[in-house]
C-alpha cells in the first residue's frame, strides 16, 4: 500500500516537474527573436502557430518544398531552432501530424545539451533613428520618435539601446546602412566604410516587435526585437552583412 502511494507521489512529483519545465520553455518561445524547426537536416523558418504548454505546438513553415510535401511520419529527427538573446538554442521534438503548412509537433521538455552558435548575433554600434509604430491598445504621439543605438545584429533581430519609452510589444521602425562592396570595419566605433569606391552603401528600412526590454542606466534601455516584414531582398542583404562582420 505504502509502496504504490510512494509511486504515485513520485509520479505526481515528475510530472509537475516536466510541467514547469515546459514553461520556462514557454517563455523562451514566446521571446525568442527567431524561430526554426531543423528536419532532416534541413532548416525551415515559420512561427508558433498556436500551442498547449506540455502538449503540442503547431508550426506554420514559410516556404513549403518539395522534400517536406514527401516528408512521411516517424521518428527522424526534429529540433526547433531559436534565436534567444543572440544566442541559437535547441529543443528537440518529434512530427506527429502535418497539413502544410503546418505541422503539429510534440512539446518539447528540455533543452538540447549541445547548443548550435552559427547564428550567434554580432556586436557592433551604429546609430539609428527609432520610430515607434504602433504599440498595443493605445495610441502612439507623434513625438514619439528618437534616437537609439544598434549594439548588436542577428538574421533574427537586433538589439537597440535607447532613451525612448519602449515598451514589449512596441512595433518599431529603425534603419540599418549595408555595404555591398569590398569594405572595412572600424572596430572601435563598429561601424563600416566602403574600402573600393568610398560610397555610402545601401540603407535598410527595417521593422521590428520589441520582444524584452532591460533597464540601463541615466534613462537608457536595451531592447531585443524581433524583425518582421522582411522582403526576401532585405533579408539577404542581412545575412551578407552578417558574414562580414567580425565582431
Amino acid at each position: 500500500m505504502e509502496t504504490g502511494l510512494e509511486e504515485r507521489t513520485q509520479g505526481n512529483k515528475e510530472r509537475k516537474k516536466r510541467y514547469l519545465e515546459s514553461l520556462e520553455i514557454e517563455k523562451v518561445f514566446s521571446s525568442a527573436e527567431s524561430i526554426q524547426i531543423e528536419l532532416n537536416g534541413k532548416k525551415y523558418s515559420g512561427e508558433i502557430h498556436s500551442q498547449k504548454v506540455g502538449e503540442y505546438v503547431v508550426f506554420k513553415v514559410d516556404n513549403v518544398d518539395d522534400a517536406l510535401t514527401k516528408f512521411t511520419i516517424g521518428y527522424e529527427s526534429v529540433s526547433f531552432k531559436l534565436i534567444d538573446n543572440g544566442k541559437m538554442r535547441s529543443f528537440p521534438s518529434r512530427v506527429t501530424r502535418k497539413k502544410l503548412p503546418l505541422l503539429l509537433l510534440k512539446y518539447p521538455f528540455k533543452e538540447a545539451e549541445q547548443v548550435e552558435r552559427e547564428y550567434e548575433r554580432r556586436n557592433l554600434k551604429i546609430d539609428t533613428p527609432v520610430i515607434i509604430l504602433k504599440r498595443e491598445n493605445e495610441m502612439v504621439p507623434p513625438e514619439d520618435t528618437g534616437m537609439g543605438t544598434i549594439v548588436n545584429i542577428s538574421e533574427g533581430g537586433c538589439g537597440i539601446n535607447t532613451s525612448l519609452d519602449i515598451r514589449k510589444g512596441d512595433r518599431v521602425n529603425f534603419y540599418l546602412e549595408v555595404f555591398s562592396h569590398v569594405h572595412k570595419i572600424d572596430i572601435d566605433r563598429g561601424d563600416e566604410t566602403d574600402a573600393s569606391t568610398g560610397s555610402e552603401g545601401k540603407m535598410l528600412d527595417l521593422k521590428g516587435v520589441v520582444v524584452n526590454i532591460r533597464e540601463l542606466t541615466d534613462g537608457m534601455a536595451s531592447a531585443g526585437l524581433k524583425f518582421y516584414k522582411l522582403g526576401g531582398g532585405i533579408k539577404n542583404d542581412i545575412r551578407g552583412y552578417m558574414k562580414r562582420r567580425i565582431g
